[in-house]
């Protein structure tokens, strides 16, 4: 017998569905814009999954997804070195800033349970889309400055994305990953037909903001690791291969000739790897260096050493000195050490990396709550990888996650909400995908 009731329930149910799929969407376009506006989709996506969840299919779910476990584990220890740390409200703050270490996990790993092939691409796409804006409105912006003040340094690096919160180096992340998804994506229900010109449009388009944003990591591993993987494919095209190819030395070459034959910061920043002396980075004693003495390598290599020595001479290897006292056991070695400035009183002529954090998230978590930790943070960032080849389509998920990993390796990466929230989402979309269907096919 027709039921109408249910049938409204259903019908109502279906409705929340489309809305939750509509609002991971405008979550994933939001991610290279403005936090305030991801953290109101991020808010907008859990109402909609609470509104409709089943609280008990949810965690019977999320107890067979044991690979979704370390995000929770790792907060909660989060959590336990609040009581140690001495920083309460710096604790705090790290506390709340890491709440979707919880909340994307659950939500999208485990508590959304039809993420179709077509709702996938959707999300691809919004992903693609939110990168594009920001790569328009960024250009308009360094064009404008340019047409009134000829400031040609407009056109690159952190200059090029300050219309936006997340730094250039962020941005050339969603952009690496949003070219691989136009170049390797086997799409089904977009880029199809004529719309293949929006694909090849975009990917033109993004590459050459890729290049303006001057993230050094990323452009190398762009040459080493997506070009060649795109010529391999190239190759085995019979009628478009040779046009691939010959488009791709073409661009490439182009590209190449601007960077290295002309003055620009994209090459300078290239040279700043040679020009200083690694030797800074080990001194005992840097009453007399001056901190521009430090480039971007020798500084991590440094902040890294000072992490490690905090946690050893703290004797804190299996609890870490706290997430909210990071910053105080730094400060510490490098009074220590005699950093010049450290202790002055005018905070601006402090060093830049004052109260910095440890730019290598390995590390980062290391010092804050020891090896349970670090242990954890390897499993979530490795273990992926295991599964990768398993899952169709595997190509984007293998480019995010080895560019994640070495991402980690030099930038504190869930520190910020620029990386927390883009690394979690995508992860956890990944891991839905794989426990959804054991024969690893996405429908």
């Amino acid at each position: 017998m027709f039921n109408s009731a249910n049938f409204a329930n259903m019908y109502e149910s279906a409705k929340l569905r489309i809305l939750l799929h509509q609002a991971l969407c405008i979550l994933a376009f939001s991610i290279p814009t403005k936090f305030i506006f991801t953290s109101v989709c991020l808010a907008v996506v859990a109402l909609l999954w609470i509104v409709q969840v089943n609280f008990s299919q949810t965690f019977r779910r999320l107890s067979q997804q044991k690979a979704l476990w370390p995000w929770f584990i790792l907060y909660g220890l989060l959590v336990i070195s609040y009581f140690y740390s001495h920083d309460k409200g710096e604790s705090l703050f790290d506390l709340n800033s890491k709440l979707s270490y919880v909340i994307i996990p659950l939500v999208v790993g485990a508590g959304i349970t039809d993420i179709s092939r077509k709702t996938l691409e959707q999300i691809f796409v919004f992903l693609i889309s939110g990168v594009a804006f920001t790569g328009v409105i960024s250009l308009i912006d360094a064009t404008q400055v340019w047409y009134y003040e000829a400031y040609n340094d407009a056109f690159f690096y952190h200059f090029l994305v300050r219309n936006v919160d997340p730094n250039a180096v962020y941005t050339a992340w969603y952009t690496f990953f949003s070219i691989s998804l136009l170049m390797f994506m086997p799409w089904q229900y977009f880029f199809q037909g004529k719309r293949k010109n929006i694909r090849i449009a975009l990917t033109i388009f993004l590459f050459i903001f890729f290049v303006l944003l001057s993230a050094r990591m990323f452009l190398l591993l762009f040459l080493v690791f997506i070009i060649p993987y795109f010529l391999k494919k190239a190759v085995k095209k019979k009628k478009t291969g040779i046009i691939l190819i010959l488009s791709t030395v073409v661009l490439g070459s182009v590209a190449a000739y601007f960077v290295f034959t002309t003055s620009n910061p994209i090459k300078n920043r290239f040279d700043d790897l040679f020009s200083k002396d690694d030797q800074s980075a080990w001194l005992s004693d840097y009453t007399n260096i001056d901190v521009n003495q430090f480039n971007n390598a020798t500084l991590r290599i440094f902040l890294w050493r000072l992490g490690v020595e905090s946690v050893r001479d703290n004797n804190a290897w299996l609890s870490g000195v706290g997430n909210g006292d990071v910053h105080a056991v730094l400060t510490q070695k490098m009074r220590e050490y005699h950093v010049k400035d450290i202790e002055n009183k005018d905070t601006n002529l402090r060093p830049g990396f004052y109260n910095a954090n440890l730019h290598n998230m390995f590390v980062q978590t290391l010092v804050m709550i020891g090896l349970p930790g670090l242990i954890l943070m390897l499993f979530i960032a490795f273990l992926p990888v295991v599964y990768i080849h398993k899952l169709s389509p595997y190509q984007p998920f293998l480019v995010f996650h080895i560019s994640s990993i070495l991402f980690m390796m030099q930038e504190a990466v869930l520190q910020t909400q620029a990386g927390i929230i883009f690394y979690i989402f995508i992860s956890s979309i990944f891991w839905n995908l794989y426990y959804r269907d054991k024969k690893m096919i996405i429908k």
